[in-house]
């Protein structure tokens, strides 16, 4: 019922969705499935990214505009102090290590 309702509002209202990570594959289906028109996001999901980082289920005729990488360097840093802050369990964050192809 709840969702019912809030697929209803959604609609109605042409909503943008303005978040700080690229939406996981699994959101962005459910984002096309409520009607959400429009998503604007911060920085890349380069592990479960659903527009276009890991797969482009973004590329759908319902999605009027899908842009990334708006403040993505905040939003990266916004995330890394609620990780860190937040979560006294939450592992110590590691550097992507850079992967050199011979």
């Amino acid at each position: 019922e709840g969702s019912d309702k809030l697929r209803r509002v959604l609609k109605q209202r042409g909503t943008t969705l303005y978040v700080t990570c690229e939406p996981c594959i699994m959101c962005i289906n459910a984002l096309r499935i409520a009607r959400v028109r429009r998503i604007v996001f911060g920085c890349r999901n380069d592990r479960f990214g659903g527009c276009g980082s890991v797969r482009a289920d973004h590329e759908h005729p319902e999605f009027e505009l899908l842009q990334g990488g708006v403040l993505a360097e905040d939003a990266i840093e916004l995330l890394q102090r609620f990780y860190t802050q937040s979560n006294p369990l939450a592992p110590v964050p590691k550097k992507a290590r850079t992967v050199v192809l011979e």
